[in-house]
Formats: structure tokens, C-alpha cells, sequence
């Protein structure tokens, strides 16, 4: 049987609301013969698995059942290990992929001079009934390429890819592990930092995917979950500081710039939650940053594209 060109992973988990959408902008698609989708489901309570089975005619859709009490990062790993797909394309149940998003990322890898592991494309925000909000756009000016260490940087200050944007090879995700299971906010960043610390980076400017928003970050509220989000944060940026040259200055202010996002996006978690974001730790990181590492943070960051998506969809 020959190999499609995409392997769709879909975890679910009670994701019933919207898992139609996402599954329609996937059938209208030209050439379907070219994907699977690998839907699979963590022990869905609503009607995600109905939903999902009047599909079976449309797409080539296989549904899998997945660890009822791991991560969505859990679910995802089960559908790497029955993907055949030269790529792999990560989605959640409420993202939507843009017409001609697959012949747009196929155009992008056959013009490609040398390999083409690691693609990525701006996304749409969209409201939680499907509005577009804004785009989410990648913090490069117009390079087709983003050299590998380049890109690293940049991720470390912050996760600037939708999940569903990246297209990456399954040799290079296999590569990576797979996604870190222990982690319930951050997992795909681990993976695209990993990716990226092997690979570089190929650019498409145009947003071929839809990135829903809901108003809440993280999606789990209370003091707990903010405390996790922190700790994953803190995990991640500390598990690729070794790929900087500290002893370098340019370095050394990716860095301060990547403690700085972290405090913000915690900051942010805060006001999202109704609490006040102002704390300890971000007068810490803010102190020191001078005007090159603040320049820095809101280019890379894309604080102003995501806040503006997330308190807009929080209003409506």
C-alpha cells in the first residue's frame, strides 16, 4: 500500500461542539488518497466518536482509542505510532485547515533547494463560533528559510507556530520522541524547538490554517494550573538553554528575552483568570530588560496578535 503524503494526528477528548468543522476542512481537500486521518479518542463522554464515524465515507479516517486519563500529548502518541505518512500534521478537534492548504505545502517542498523537514505557514484566530479574529503571523521578515539556529532562538521566546500549522516529517518527529507525555500545556513546543534544533526552518507567508480561541488561557482555571503552566514553561526554556552560548551577548539577550515571555504569557494566564497579573517574578524579569530585549519579546512573542485574539474572543 503506498504511503500517503500526510498522516493527520487528531486527538480528541469530548470535542463533539466543534470536531465537524475541523473534519470539513480536511474532506475539502483536493486529492484526499493523499492523507490519513488518525482520530484518536481519550475517552470522550459527548458525542465526539458519533460525530467522528459519519466521516468514515468522506475521509480516509481511522479511529483509535486512547489512554482515558493521559494527556492530549498521550493521544497524539498513539497515532504516530500507526501513522504511515512521509509528514505528520498535528490538529486539535476545533482547529480547521485552509483551502488548498496541501497543495500549498506541496508547492512549498518540491521548489525547496535541499531537505525539507520542518514547514510552517501563519494561522487565522478565530472566536469560539468559527469568526476570524486575526492572524497570527510568524515573527520573520521575508526569508524563505530560517536557519536552524535562528529558529531556535526565536521559539525560545516563544511558541509562534498554531499546532495544526507545522507540517514535519515522520522520521523527524520519530526522531524527537514523539510528544513529551508529561506535559499537559506545552508539549508541541518541546517538539518544534527539538525539530528546529535539527533542522531549519522552511516559511510559507500564507495562513493555511485556523486557530480557534476561547478566551481562557490555561484552559484549566485556578492556582494550580497557572502553577503548571509555569513549571512547563520553566522545563522547556531550561532544556534548550544548553544550545545557547551564554559566554556570547546576542545569546545571552535571546535568553533575558525568553524569561521575559515567560513571566508575560504567565501574567497573561492571570488576567485571563480574572487576577490581577502583576507578581514577584515579572517585576524580576521586567527590571532588567532594557529597550533591545523589550524589541525583541513583542517581535517574537506575537504577544500583541495573540492577546488582542484571546481577550477579544473572551468578550464575545
Amino acid at each position: 500500500m503506498t504511503a500517503p503524503f500526510i498522516s493527520v494526528l487528531l486527538p480528541t477528548r469530548n470535542g463533539g461542539r466543534h470536531l465537524a468543522d475541523a473534519l470539513d476542512s480536511v474532506a475539502g481537500q483536493p486529492r484526499l488518497a493523499d492523507l490519513e486521518v488518525l482520530l484518536v479518542d481519550g475517552g470522550s463522554t459527548d458525542d465526539t466518536l458519533a460525530v467522528a464515524d459519519r466521516y468514515t465515507s468522506r475521509l480516509p479516517l481511522t479511529i483509535l482509542e486512547g489512554p482515558a486519563t493521559g494527556t492530549w500529548a498521550a493521544s497524539a502518541n498513539v497515532a504516530l505510532r500507526a501513522a504511515r505518512g512521509e509528514y505528520i500534521s498535528l490538529m486539535h478537534q476545533d482547529d480547521e485547515w485552509l483551502p488548498q492548504r496541501v497543495t500549498s505545502l506541496r508547492d512549498v517542498i518540491e521548489r525547496a533547494d535541499g531537505p525539507a523537514c520542518f514547514l510552517a505557514t501563519p494561522a487565522i484566530f478565530s472566536d469560539r463560533h468559527g469568526r476570524p479574529r486575526g492572524t497570527w503571523r510568524l515573527p520573520f521578515a521575508q526569508r524563505p528559510i530560517i536557519p536552524s539556529r535562528d529558529a531556535v532562538r526565536a521559539l525560545l521566546v516563544q511558541n509562534f507556530l498554531a499546532l495544526a500549522a507545522p507540517l514535519v516529517t515522520r522520521e523527524s518527529v520519530v526522531a524527537a520522541g514523539g510528544l513529551d507525555e508529561s506535559l499537559a500545556f506545552t508539549a508541541d513546543w518541546k517538539l518544534w524547538l527539538t525539530v528546529a534544533a535539527r533542522h531549519d526552518l522552511l516559511v510559507d507567508r500564507r495562513p493555511l490554517v485556523q486557530f480557534r480561541v476561547h478566551g481562557t488561557w490555561p484552559p484549566r482555571r485556578g492556582a494550580s494550573a497557572r502553577r503548571l503552566y509555569r513549571e512547563e514553561l520553566e522545563r522547556v526554556v531550561s532544556a534548550f538553554v544548553p544550545l545557547l552560548d551564554l559566554e556570547v551577548g546576542e545569546d545571552a539577550r535571546w535568553l533575558r528575552a525568553a524569561r521575559l515571555s515567560m513571566e508575560m504569557n504567565v501574567a497573561l494566564a492571570r488576567l485571563l483568570q480574572g487576577r490581577w497579573p502583576v507578581g514577584p517574578a515579572l517585576a524580576r524579569a521586567i527590571l532588567p530588560a532594557g529597550p533591545r530585549t523589550w524589541a525583541r519579546y513583542i517581535r517574537y512573542s506575537r504577544i500583541l496578535d495573540r492577546a488582542r485574539a484571546r481577550l477579544g474572543a473572551g468578550r464575545r
